[in-house]
């Protein structure tokens, strides 16, 4: 059991407790600066995977909304946030889990004077939500795609087929079940092309010296120039939960990758939206996002807008794109149907999309906001930037010093940093040397054993 401290009722109604499953999980829940109890806070569902729910917080924040963390990470970064009114302890996403997880959230609700409002950083959250839409809507608010139009979205085999019958502009496709497959159709790809698993974050490595040569998910992911130099690397790569693709590379870099995000409300309309440029990945070329920045590039949003209200979305996605410079169109990679980092970046330049999607759910908002928001304001992940410069940007793409500084002008906002907010930074800082000074230390002592 988790010791609570500041533990106080979500209910304006006096002589309420906790139910029994919400007091097991309970790790904190507390009063708002104000000193009032919160009667309807957001409650934001995150895990161990992803560090959404820190955007998502800070991007609340700036409306003054409060909200609740819900994780099944016991060192959950979002729980440090001055915003975090609670840590309410998840087990981990899955089909198998979905029964205590909804028993935790549903008895959290009921004691809350309205509905709350669902948010999600990631796949695994938001298909948590789609499967057990039906309870979950009794007491909370949130909006996703139809059920069918979920699972689509997050398979990329079906999401294929789903672009293909819609005639959406994606890269031709090849989906293989094993490496022979791909040895019998290797011939047939038009070169390069680039291998990714058909469900995200799917390889898994069954030895150390596969995991050892093929590393992570993003790092696995690459570009191949030909025929043989795709059947040699994939030779011991896994065949990932639900196959593989073969995707069409679109050649250009970083820079010609754009991100549309967009809130759709339950007639499949436009409610609101910003246009995003990468500038700089880790790792090159197929890695997350390390640099972006706000720009305004209405072709991208004519496309992404008209695609998402053809498959009828709603709720909140995003869209990666890229321009092909052999003849200037836009083609999409993939549609995430959930919030990500990026929604930090809207915030910050005047495009707030969870506060939006918080009071449309709330019918505090009706029909389309102004489309306005400042172009040229920035994101950086210093970490993953740094990494990025000297692993691949210096030599591959020709960046110097002096212009990857001048690189970084303007105005900023940064994956941990936040002067509203920084405990959140300096307790990742201190995990991050920890991490590394633990595992230099068990270096330098078995050195000394060995000697």
């Amino acid at each position: 059991m988790f010791r609570e401290r500041e533990t106080v009722t979500i209910s304006v109604r006096r002589g309420m407790q906790p139910g029994a499953a919400m007091r097991r999980a309970i790790v904190y829940l507390k009063r708002a600066n104000t000193g009032t109890v919160a009667t309807a806070p957001a409650v934001i569902l995150t895990d161990d995977q992803s560090r959404g729910a820190l955007d998502l917080l800070r991007a609340l924040a700036y409306d003054h909304i409060d909200a609740i963390v819900a994780s099944p990470d016991p060192d959950e970064i979002a729980a440090t946030s001055r915003f975090c009114r609670g840590l309410v302890r998840l087990q981990r996403y899955g089909p198998e889990t979905d029964i205590h997880n909804v028993n935790v959230l549903s008895d959290l609700a009921r004691h809350s004077a309205s509905k709350q409002v669902l948010f999600y950083g990631d796949d695994a959250e938001m298909m948590f939500i789609s499967r057990n839409r039906t309870i979950l809507s009794q007491y909370f608010s949130f909006l996703l795609p139809d059920p069918v139009l979920a699972v689509q979205l997050v398979n990329k085999v079906a999401f294929q087929e789903l672009a293909e019958s819609h005639h959406l502009p994606v890269p031709a496709t090849r989906f293989v079940h094993s490496y022979d497959d791909l040895l019998a159709f290797s011939s047939q790809f038009a070169y390069p092309v680039f291998v990714k698993p058909a469900l995200p974050d799917r390889w898994t490595f069954t030895t150390p010296e596969q995991a050892k040569k093929y590393r992570s998910y993003k790092h696995a992911i690459r570009q191949f120039y030909s025929q043989q130099e795709m059947v040699e690397y994939c030779r011991h790569l896994p065949i990932a939960a639900g196959g593989i693709l073969v995707q069409e590379f679109i050649p250009g870099s970083e820079r010609e990758v754009y991100s549309f995000h967009g809130y759709f409300d339950e007639h499949s309309n436009i409610v609101g939206y910003f246009v995003g440029r990468k500038i700089r990945t880790y790792p090159i070329h197929h890695g997350g996002s390390a640099f972006i920045e706000t720009v305004d590039e209405p072709a991208v949003a004519k496309i992404c807008i008209e695609s998402l209200e053809t498959i009828g979305f709603k709720g909140v996605a995003k869209v990666d794109l890229k321009r092909d410079p052999r003849d200037g169109s836009f083609k999409i990679l993939e549609v995430n149907p959930r919030y990500t980092l990026w929604v930090s970046l809207g915030a910050f330049a005047g495009m707030n999309l969870p506060v939006i999607a918080y009071r449309h759910q709330r019918t505090e908002l009706r029909g389309k906001v102004e489309q306005r928001y400042r172009v040229g304001y920035k994101w950086l992940f210093v970490k993953q930037d740094l990494r990025s410069f000297f692993s691949g940007f210096r030599q591959n793409e020709r960046w110097s010093v002096v212009s990857y500084l001048l690189s970084l002008r303007g105005k900023k906002v940064y994956q941990f940093f936040d002067r509203r907010d920084p405990v959140p930074f300096f307790i990742s800082c201190a995990r991050f040397w920890m991490k590394n000074f633990g595992r230099a230390f068990r270096r330098i002592s078995s050195a000394r054993v060995v000697r």
